[in-house]
């Protein structure tokens, strides 16, 4: 049972944290993160893609499992016309990018935007500008990890949690 769970945590993308962007739109990536793309996806040298999630959020994926997403929604989207669109969106805004040497991605100014991550808000204290530092949640979902708004991201368990039995429900149908 131990070995299951210790080979899961370095194949799956587990845990979360949360993190300041750094005035370039920087973003460490969680050390578990890392830790996977660096021994399950080895073979793509730390290069991930880089898109908008339906979850109103950023998604990052090692490069074979976006392919085998988008081979996954393109089945779907043949006859949709709103799968197609979602493909659109999510292909037409997808990057790739390589991890950098401190472990960093660098997020484009659009997908942050989408994922309601505001611009670095600037407050005068003193007759000082300060730049604000901007938050982001970094969550594992088993194939990939997102990055949400702090405040999205409470707002989405709310949200949930207030609908719980209900989903519950349907799921056991």
């Amino acid at each position: 049972m131990v070995e299951i769970l210790l080979e899961k945590k370095t194949t799956q993308f587990v845990g979360y944290n949360t993190y300041a962007l750094d005035s370039k739109n920087r973003a460490p990536v969680f050390p578990d993160f890392l830790r996977v793309i660096d021994t399950a996806y080895k073979h793509e040298h730390r290069n991930v893609i880089i898109s908008l999630s339906l979850n109103l959020s950023i998604a990052v994926y090692p490069i074979c499992i976006f392919e085998e997403f988008l081979t996954t929604l393109q089945e779907k989207s043949l006859l949709n016309r709103n799968m197609l669109k979602v493909m659109t969106m999510i292909e037409g805004t997808a990057y790739q990018q390589v991890i950098d040497s401190q472990g960093r991605i660098r997020l484009s100014e659009e997908v942050l935007t989408y994922a309601g991550i505001p611009p670095r808000p600037v407050e005068e204290k003193g007759g000082v500008n300060i730049t604000i530092s901007r938050l982001i949640d970094e969550r594992g979902f088993r194939t990939r990890f997102e990055i949400w708004s702090p405040e999205r991201w409470k707002n989405f368990i709310t949200e949930t949690t207030s609908k719980i039995d209900e989903i519950r429900d349907a799921l056991s149908k």
